[in-house]
């Protein structure tokens, strides 16, 4: 079972990232890594799913194109931020039951995804996009890598 990640070692180690004058996705990627890893931890099951539908969206972005940057987090945070409809019973099947759950989620998504990327420093532009395409659903890019 993965350790808590130090905020104080995050911060360590983006600064000693920051120090050159440019910062590589694989060190924002290795640090997500280690967040969803944590975040898991309790659902080893979804942690191993989340790095195959990774691996899945990196072969799609090379055959089809598409942004590392942004479409690799969204595969990452996938799991880390669904949504537990089942907790709401049969309120999830009424009008008003979806609209309170549609808002929670809106919030949830925003909230954990946001503290994920925050904390690894990733930049706030992208942190928009990645959050945009998560509020979407499921993309047809991440579609595809759960087929593959």
């Amino acid at each position: 079972m993965p350790s808590s990640p130090s905020s104080a070692l995050t911060v360590y180690k983006m600064r000693a990232l920051k120090k050159d004058t440019e910062v590589k996705f694989e060190d924002f990627e290795k640090l997500l890594k280690e967040r969803v890893h944590y975040a898991l931890k309790d659902r080893p099951q979804d942690f191993k799913h989340t790095l195959k539908v990774v691996d899945s969206i990196k072969q799609l972005i090379t055959r089809e194109g598409g942004s590392m940057e942004t479409l690799v987090p969204v595969a990452y945070l996938h799991e880390v931020i669904s949504f537990n409809y089942l907790a709401y019973g049969d309120t999830a099947f009424t009008l008003e039951g979806r609209k309170k759950i549609s808002e929670t989620h809106y919030q949830q998504v925003c909230d954990k995804g946001r503290k994920i990327l925050d904390g690894i420093g990733y930049p706030s532009d992208k942190t928009d996009r990645v959050l945009k395409i998560l509020l979407a659903g499921h993309p047809i890019e991440l579609q595809k890598a759960h087929r593959m």
